[in-house]
């Protein structure tokens, strides 16, 4: 039972003759709660532990993405490297849209892939390590360019 205490209530539809109000000292309401073994968790309000064993793909592709964010920071932090080095007469900004916008295209790819893990379009052990990979590439690739590798790379092709 909901039980409220010192009210009143009202029936009818006020400003007609069909309307009571009724003042109550203690007026109980039945009321049944639902089984908590029948609810079903989201996979965001899984426990990581719970996510572990779950065969679901919703499950795994949470699980994928908890894990994801906090590298997806490190692969950010290494591609932000070589998009903050300017030459001297470039502006200080110039590269900064270059990075919102792989920010954005990184971030919508780890979202769509998401999304394809929990309608089983992407095999569940494939998961987001693709989109790591890749802009874990792409960063080591512009560090690379950045520190000349591709120069001494030739030159040792020249020399042997």
């Amino acid at each position: 039972y909901f039980v409220l205490r010192n009210g009143h209530r009202y029936e009818g539809i006020p400003g007609t003759t069909n309307f009571q109000v009724v003042e109550f000292a203690e007026h109980g309401i039945p009321y049944r709660l639902p089984d908590a073994e029948d609810l079903e968790r989201e996979p965001q309000a899984k426990t990581t532990t719970d996510l572990f064993g779950s065969d679901n793909a919703e499950d795994i592709a949470e699980l994928h993405w908890r894990f994801g964010i906090p590298l997806a920071t490190i692969v950010l932090a290494i591609i932000a490297v070589p998009l903050s080095r300017t030459q001297p007469r470039q502006g200080r900004y110039s590269r900064l849209i270059i990075g919102l916008l792989v920010f954005i295209v990184y971030f919508n790819l780890l979202i769509a892939a998401k999304a394809w893990i929990e309608q089983g379009q992407v095999n569940a052990s494939l998961g987001l390590w693709w989109v790591h990979g890749g802009m874990l590439t792409v960063g080591l690739l512009l560090l690379a360019a950045q520190n000349g590798w591709h120069k001494r790379i030739v030159r040792i092709r020249k020399i042997s």
